[in-house]
């Protein structure tokens, strides 16, 4: 870390440095998605942090975050900082949407009440994926056909590109399955990388690492992988043991398919 920050002197000179204009925000994103080493990292400067006047965090997780596994965050540090009520992210309520609709004419459509899509654009992230696609898709009305058109796509056009773009989200789906760390991206063709940090599916880390750019998509390539079969439609998901017999799918299955909307297709 030390060299990513052209910083050489301790965690505590640096984070006091950055407090010493009369405030400063420690922000640590999605709490579920750290490896060990990650962990460690976070637990050695949330403690500095709580030893620094001024000093606020905040940190996003999913809402099982604490709940199936326990919070790896130190009780006692939690309680030195002050535990804050957490703010729940929820779907747009019809306030948000009438103001969207105010403030971005171009949506209204995709917003109507009676519009196919309606069980899926009323969350931001899906709003902002169907507002950025081609004129000329069609518009999934599910999240599901979200996925299945994100992952055949390879989230880009079925051009002499697409191949390797679907190579390098394999590769991705296949690590996200074993752990949640970047991956090393110098083994795949420069022009896969550069379309899928176009279309904002990954990021650049820098040094050939990449990751996805939102954790959804890191469920969605998880949903989709080759590495194992299920049905994502199912109300209860198995996937193909070594035996050939289906088994329960893991919890990290488990939980994908549950985070992904399911409506009934309109008659």
């Amino acid at each position: 870390m030390r060299v990513e920050l052209g910083f050489d002197g301790t965690a505590r000179d640096f984070l006091s440095d950055l407090a010493s204009a009369g405030g400063a925000v420690l922000f640590i994103d999605g709490l579920d998605f750290f490896g060990d080493d990650e962990r460690r990292t976070v637990v050695d400067l949330v403690r500095e942090v709580a030893n620094i006047p001024g000093f606020s965090v905040i940190a996003t997780a999913r809402r099982e975050f604490g709940t199936d596994d326990p919070n790896w965050l130190p009780s006692a540090v939690l309680e030195k900082l002050g535990r804050a009520a957490p703010v729940l992210m929820d779907e747009l309520n019809e306030a948000e949407v009438n103001e969207l609709r105010r403030e971005a004419p171009g949506l209204v459509g995709l917003l109507a009440d009676g519009h196919p899509a309606r069980a899926v654009t009323r969350n931001l992230f899906r709003l902002s994926r169907l507002a950025s696609r081609p004129a000329e898709e069609a518009v999934p009305r599910t999240e599901i056909d979200m996925v299945e058109q994100w992952w055949s796509t390879a989230d880009g056009k079925h051009d002499d590109a697409h191949r390797e773009r679907a190579r390098l989200l394999r590769a991705l789906a296949e690590q996200a399955l074993m752990r949640p760390e970047p991956t090393e991206a110098s083994n795949h063709p420069a022009a896969a990388v550069d379309d899928l940090l176009k279309s904002e599916t990954l990021r650049d880390l820098g040094g050939d690492r990449v990751s996805f750019r939102h954790d959804v998509f890191r469920e969605w390539a998880i949903a989709t992988s080759d590495s194992r079969r299920f049905d994502i439609r199912a109300s209860s998901v198995r996937v193909a043991s070594s035996s050939g017999q289906p088994e329960p799918a893991s919890r990290e299955f488990q939980n994908v398919a549950h985070n992904i909307v399911v409506v009934p297709p309109l008659l």
